[in-house]
Parts: structure tokens; sequence; C-alpha cells
């Protein structure tokens, strides 16, 4: 039986691409519409494509807008059509370029069962630390950095969050062979309509500066056809990777073999009880500033609804736009056993926080909404697990 994925707000996945710029896109009049038109359909539509091209090197800022007022351009107005408009919200002016995304070779937008995976991983991390004593972190930071100053006498770039990821991931093992996600296989999702897509002001929230860009998304409250979440049916295998002595696994971790999908979702569901708890906290911090109060307050009471809805059953899951979740996922699990006062979470904020800004119990500050009819959300939250039996 197929899986489903379910959209609970916004998700946006990047392609890593350079975003549409002002030529690969159309606003409609009533700025409440907007059109992609790739560049190279509209280069095809012309049978001489030197006007065009003519036109682009003699302005400063050529928009798609003004290419359809040229006279040459008439084959291209007749074709408009044959592009979908997505839902245009910013409260902003119109975009001058769009993150797009992420597609297939067939420009079939999806999203690829890596993202989810990562989202397992981090549950799981979180799931492992938590099982850990208030001692095993100092000894972990100590440890943390001696193999930083190892590191930075043979001149080898070190990441404090990869080495511990791959700490409980991997025991001392660099080879991904004997990571023990390879217990579980994600697949990519069935190809996604256009029709369930928007495009949306994303702000950052927090920072002094006013930073905001405009992302293709996928809209909430749709249901996306996924393979199963499966785990290896070959017990000789899981016997192997769990025998093997060269690996420091702690034996609940090593229990994915045995039971695959319900260790998961338990760690899923407390990992996002827990981030949620402390979004909600966060948010309400970033709301005690004036410029920031309204977003706060949207934010705020989406996260509150979220935390109803996360099941042991079916746990819900935050993916996409959102950088270090590494050291989010680390830096929770600290604060829950130690606090956000004390030397061990500022020992962690200072390895994540760059350049030379302070560092506080509230590091990293900076959080991502987007606007969606009308008013601000969270980014990425989706729910995962079995289709239903039907009642």
């Amino acid at each position: 039986m197929p899986w489903i994925l379910e959209t609970l707000t916004p998700v946006f996945i990047g392609s890593g691409q350079e975003p549409a710029s002002s030529l690969d896109f159309l606003v409609e009049p009533d700025g409440a519409r907007l059109r992609f038109i790739p560049f190279d359909d509209l280069v095809e539509a012309l049978a001489d494509s030197t006007p065009l091209m003519q036109w682009i090197e003699g302005s400063t800022r050529p928009t798609l807008q003004d290419m359809l007022s040229q006279p040459w351009a008439q084959a291209l107005r007749t074709r408009l059509q044959a592009y979908p408009p997505l839902p245009l919200f910013t409260t902003a002016s119109a975009p001058t370029d769009v993150a797009r995304f992420l597609q297939d070779g067939l420009r079939r937008p999806y999203i690829p069962g890596s993202s989810l995976k990562g989202a397992l991983r981090m549950a799981l991390l979180y799931d492992f630390l938590m099982m850990q004593d208030a001692s095993f972190f100092s000894n972990l930071l100590n440890r943390m950095d001696r193999e930083e100053a190892q590191a930075r006498e043979k001149n080898r770039p070190f990441h404090a969050g990869s080495w511990l990821e791959q700490q409980a991931f991997r025991g001392r093992e660099r080879d991904a062979t004997w990571d023990l996600l390879r217990a579980i296989a994600v697949a990519d999702t069935a190809p996604i309509r256009p029709q369930r897509f928007f495009v949306g002001e994303v702000q950052l929230v927090g920072s002094q500066r006013t930073l905001s860009i405009h992302v293709e998304a996928l809209m909430p409250h749709c249901q996306i056809q996924i393979f199963p979440v499966r785990t290896p049916t070959d017990q000789a295998q899981a016997l192997e990777m769990m025998q093997n002595q060269r690996r420091p696994w702690d034996e609940r971790l090593t229990t994915l073999y045995a039971q695959g999908w319900p260790v998961v979702a338990r760690a899923c569901y407390r990992w996002s009880q827990d981030l949620l708890a402390a979004e909600i906290d966060h948010w309400r911090w970033l709301g005690q500033q004036a410029r920031w109060q309204s977003i706060a307050q949207d934010v705020t009471s989406q996260l509150q609804a979220l935390q109803n809805q996360n099941q042991e059953e079916r746990p819900i899951l935050r993916i996409g736009m959102h950088r270090g979740a590494l050291s989010l996922t680390i830096g929770l699990a600290i604060r829950s056993h130690l606090g956000p006062n004390s030397e061990e979470y500022r020992r962690w904020a200072r390895r994540v926080v760059r350049g030379n800004r302070p560092v506080s119990d509230r590091s990293p500050k900076t959080r991502k909404a987007i606007y969606y009819q009308g008013r601000w959300w969270p980014l990425g939250w989706v729910r995962l697990g079995p289709q239903p039996e039907p009642t």
C-alpha cells in the first residue's frame, strides 16, 4: 500500500540553481498571479531570435513584461496561456527573481527522498542524544575540542556537527557502507501537479536588516503519494551490522533492523514535539520586538496547532528550507539536558554562530516565515506515514 506525504504548512525544496529572473516569469496585471515561462521556450517560439538577443543586449534591466510589448514578440504573446498561472502572495512589490522548486528532467516538481531521509536522520540523532546523561555532553564537547585541534594541526577542516553525526550513525567507520540509516529506504515522491504551487514572500525574521526573497512553494493540505519507507528483510545482513564490534552503536538504534518504522516514528514524534515547543518559545521572544510582532503571532498560532496534530503513529516532520538543521538538533538536545544558560550550550553555540556576533541562549536568533493567503506561516512541516485504511 502506498504511503502518503501530507503538507501541513507551505514547503520549499530548492533546486540549488540560480533563481528565475524577470526574463523567466510574468506577473499578471492584477499582481495576484505569476506565470513561469522558460527562456528556452521563448527562443524556440520565435522564427528569428536575433531581435530578441539584440533587445536583451540593449536593455539595462530586461523583463519579460517589457519584451512582450515589442512588435516582434507577437508569437510570444499567443503562447502565454500554455503556462498555468500560480497565485502570488507578497507584502512587497512584484518580485524581481523567484527561487524555483526542485524539478526532475521533465520539469516536474517533486520532493526527493533525500529530503525526507535527512529529516528522519535528524530525528534519530536527537533520539540518540536524548538517551544520554548530562555528563555525556561535557565529555563530547571536550572530545570535539581535541579532534578539532588535531584536524587544525593537519590542516584539515573540522565540522563538529558532521563529526557527531558520524559517531552516532557510523561509529569509527567513515565508510557509508556501515551507516545505520542504510536500514531505511525512502523514495522520491510522485511528480506534483503545478496547480498545487504558489509564489510567496519569505521573510528572514530576527535579522537587524529587512531581508526577504520570493520562492515557488508547495501549498499546505496537499497529499502526495510516495513509495513505502522500508527496512531490510535480510536478517543475516541485520545481524552482521549489529554484531560488528568496530561500531559502538546504541542498542536502541540497532532495533531499527528488527522493528523498522515504529522505531523511526517514535523518534520523529519526540523530535517534532520538542522542536515545536522550542520554536514556539523562540517566536514568542521574537514577537516582543514591534517590527516582528504580527509575523510572530501568525507563526506561533500555526505552530501550536501543529503540536496537536503530531501523532506517534503518524508523526510530523520539518523538511526543506531550514539551514542548520543539524546544529539546531544538537543544540536542542543540549538545551533540553542542561538548559540554555549552561556553559555546555554556550560552547556549542560558539561553534555554530558565524563571525564575531555575540553568543546567547537564543543563538541562532533568525527564523524564516512565508506569506500565504493573508498571513504568515512556518515553513516545511509535513506528515509522513502509511495511507490510513478505509473505514
